[in-house]
């Protein structure tokens, strides 16, 4: 079957392409820990624990909130996680690793970023697809996006960058629908990404440009 219709070629190529990145970026993943180089990435993940105290107000909005909301969803699933295996007998082993050890949380964070990052790079095979009805021209995209060292290196820490690009890819796939159709619904999700892509970094703010056009 040819791969422009989408066999099991492309499938493999679009594997294989996600496979690499993953084990090139993940390579990184460990760099500085228990500790960070990357300002963002504390920041999100400092939110994250303290809003563990029943305040989820991070009192400072140099970067949206929303990723660090995330991750205290994560941080708690971890906790309930551990509790079920015996790797916390209390909360007080939890809160030790807050002040003695923090390198779980940057690799859950640092999890998620990456597994997003992944999702970046199929979005983007799809949003090609979509656009122009050839899967070599999705492929070639993907493949584009994947070897740029600057995506390698920003999947290494858990800074907003990589939520936003997620979520704005996402807005653009929805946006490529408004081309053949103009539903309510379409608009509505529209609207709710690039909300939600906002409320991972302020300057996606602008993707209502695209979708005015599109």
């Amino acid at each position: 079957m040819s791969s422009d219709v989408g066999g099991k070629p492309s499938r493999a190529a679009l594997a294989l392409i996600l496979a690499i990145f993953a084990i090139a970026s993940a390579v990184g993943m460990g760099a500085d820990l228990p500790y960070s180089r990357t300002p963002t990435e504390t920041e999100q993940i400092h939110f994250a624990l303290k809003y563990g105290s029943g305040d989820l107000n991070p009192h400072l909005f140099i970067h949206p909130p929303l990723y660090s909301y995330v991750l205290f969803v994560l941080f708690g699933l971890a906790f309930v996680a551990g509790r079920i295996t015996g790797f916390f007998h209390s909360i007080g082993d939890f809160e030790r690793l807050i002040f003695m050890d923090q390198t779980l949380f940057f690799v859950i964070a640092r999890g998620l970023t990456l597994l997003l990052a992944v999702g970046a790079i199929f979005i983007t095979y799809r949003l090609a697809r979509r656009l122009y009805s050839r899967s070599w021209e999705g492929l070639l995209a993907c493949a584009f996006l994947a070897s740029a060292p600057g995506l390698v290196s920003a999947a290494h820490y858990a800074s907003t960058d990589i939520p936003m690009m997620f979520l704005s890819l996402l807005a653009f796939l929805v946006f490529s629908r408004l081309l053949e159709e103009e539903k309510t619904s379409t608009y509505a999700w529209a609207g709710i990404l690039i909300g939600l892509a906002s409320a991972a970094k302020y300057l996606a703010v602008f993707l209502f440009i695209p979708m005015a056009v599109a």
